[in-house]
């Protein structure tokens, strides 16, 4: 079949497809190898995904579910406070605040924009779980009764500036932690798998055009829903309900 701007073979599709599903794995191995904290390489602790220029998830690598799903909201906050226009090559970003994040505070997002020919086309996504963050108490704080008793809450805060790191935020993590070398680790582990995910997106971007990659990921999509909507479609009508129980709110 010919490719178009509106049409793409599904060879190249799913050539796209398993090339970006590969990029979202790789970003992962890079992070389990480089992550100071035991439950990122032990039990894959983490969400990472490759999303679309308007935070839409292109793919994902193996890891904590709920995780995946908090950094779709996290994402679109984050463009939203950013401003679409305002990132840049080389940005890379930290974003914990827990009504955007869909998360505690403790569970860090990092993303970082992807260009390729000079232009904007997708983003990365990075979150794992966070050691200190000067919470009231060391290690996991139970009994909060309010988010700033949680840590330091950064609402989309540039670490890499056009690809230089911002020292002044690095130190306000440093002198804010009872473990700055485990969280700086971390932290740079994040973003060393964003980095990663740039590169191979935005190679993939060259090799077919931004019009062919585009289409290629909105032909995924439309399949993606006619396969969902099957599924539904198979569940016999009705209405299910379920209950559950907690037995204390952890303060009282």
């Amino acid at each position: 079949m010919t490719t178009t701007a509106s049409q793409v073979d599904p060879i190249t599709t799913e050539v796209i497809r398993h090339r970006l599903l590969s990029v979202a794995n790789e970003m992962a191995t890079n992070l389990m190898r480089t992550a100071y904290n035991t439950i990122v390489y032990e039990i894959k602790d983490f969400g990472i995904g490759v999303y679309d220029r308007e935070g839409r998830m292109l793919a994902e690598a193996p890891g904590l579910t709920i995780f995946t799903l908090a950094n779709d909201r996290a994402l679109e906050k984050l463009i939203q406070f950013v401003g679409f226009d305002n990132f840049e090559p080389g940005d890379a970003y930290l974003f914990n605040y827990p009504y955007w994040s869909s998360a505690h505070t403790l569970d860090v997002f990092v993303s970082s924009p992807i260009f390729a020919s000079g232009r904007l086309v997708g983003f990365t996504g990075v979150r794992i779980h966070w050691l200190d963050l000067k919470q009231k108490h060391a290690g996991y704080s139970m009994d909060t009764t309010d988010m700033y008793q949680e840590g330091l809450v950064f609402p989309g805060t540039r670490i890499f500036r056009r690809g230089e790191l911002q020292t002044d935020i690095v130190n306000i993590l440093k002198f804010n932690s009872r473990l700055p070398d485990r969280v700086l680790g971390d932290m740079f582990a994040q973003i060393s798998a964003c980095r990663i995910g740039e590169t191979r997106t935005a190679e993939i971007v060259d090799r077919y055009g931004l019009d062919v990659f585009d289409t290629a990921n909105r032909q995924i999509m439309e399949h993606g829903e006619r396969m969902a909507r099957l599924k539904l479609a198979e569940l016999p009508t009705g209405t299910w309900t379920a209950e559950d129980y907690v037995d204390g709110d952890g303060v009282e």
